[in-house]
C-alpha cells in the first residue's frame, strides 16, 4: 500500500494567532507559527507505520498553541502521556490549557484512528463520505486532552481500500463547510493537492472564523500486494 500525503494549515481570517498543529511522520510546526502552505506531496510505503495527527488547541483557554505543540511533540508517547503532561503543566505553571487530537496510524492496509474532541476524520470511499468524530454538547467540548485525568479516547480500526481518501482536519474546516459540500469537493478530483486547496478556500470563503488544518491522504494499492 502506498500513501500519498499533503497538508495545509491556515490561521483563518479572524483569528490573530494559530492554535492548531499537525504531525506528519516526524514533522510538526513550531509552537508559534502562521500556518503551512508550502508542503509537497509525499509518497510513503506502509511497510512501516505511518503516523499523522491534527491537534487543535482549545481557543477558549489560554495557551492553545502551547497545548497543541505539546501534543505533536509527544505523539509517539501516546495520548494518555500527553494528557498527563498537560495536567502537570497546568499544575506547575498555573495556566489553563487543552487540545483536541485526531491521530491516524497506518500499517500496511490497517488504519487506526484515535480521537479526543471535535476534530473529525473523513474517509471518502466508493463515492461516499464517512465521518468519524467524538460527539460534543452544545458546541462546547466536554472532553479534551488536558481537561482531567479521565479522558475518553475513541478508537476506530478500519481496513483501507484502494483509492480511499482520508481527511484529518480541525473544526476550522468542518464547522465552515457542510459534510455534503466536503463530499462534493472530494468527488470532484483525485488530486489531493487540488481538493485540499479547494476545501481550504471554501472554509475561508464561508468566513474562516477559526484556524484551519487539513491533512489529506490517498491510499493506492501496490501491484500484487493487498
Amino acid at each position: 500500500m502506498k500513501i500519498y500525503d499533503y497538508c495545509l494549515v491556515h490561521k483563518g481570517i479572524k483569528p490573530s494567532n494559530n492554535d492548531d498543529n499537525i504531525y506528519l511522520n516526524g514533522y510538526y510546526l513550531p509552537r508559534v507559527n502562521d500556518g503551512l502552505d508550502n508542503y509537497k506531496i509525499n509518497i510513503n510505503n506502509t511497510n512501516k507505520e505511518l503516523v499523522y495527527g491534527v491537534f487543535d488547541g482549545i481557543g477558549g483557554l489560554s495557551n492553545g498553541d502551547y497545548a497543541s505543540f505539546i501534543g505533536v511533540s509527544n505523539i509517539d508517547k501516546g495520548i494518555k502521556y500527553i494528557n498527563s503532561k498537560l495536567l502537570e503543566i497546568k499544575h506547575n505553571e498555573l495556566i489553563d490549557l487543552g487540545t483536541t487530537a485526531s491521530i491516524a496510524k497506518i500499517n500496511k492496509n490497517n488504519l487506526l484512528l484515535e480521537i479526543v474532541g471535535d476534530s473529525p476524520v473523513y474517509i471518502y470511499r466508493n463515492n461516499k463520505l464517512y465521518k468519524y468524530i467524538q460527539s460534543n454538547i452544545n458546541n462546547l467540548l466536554d472532553n479534551y486532552i488536558g481537561k482531567s485525568e479521565d479522558i475518553n479516547i475513541i478508537n476506530y480500526n478500519i481496513k483501507l481500500k484502494n483509492k480511499d481518501i482520508i481527511i484529518i482536519c480541525s473544526d476550522g474546516l468542518s464547522s465552515m463547510i457542510e459534510d455534503t459540500k466536503i463530499e462534493e469537493i472530494l468527488s470532484s478530483s483525485k488530486d489531493i493537492k487540488f481538493i485540499t486547496n479547494k476545501l481550504l478556500n471554501s472554509a475561508l470563503k464561508n468566513g474562516g472564523v477559526d484556524n484551519i488544518s487539513i491533512i489529506t491522504l490517498k491510499a493506492e494499492k501496490v501491484l500484487g500486494i493487498f
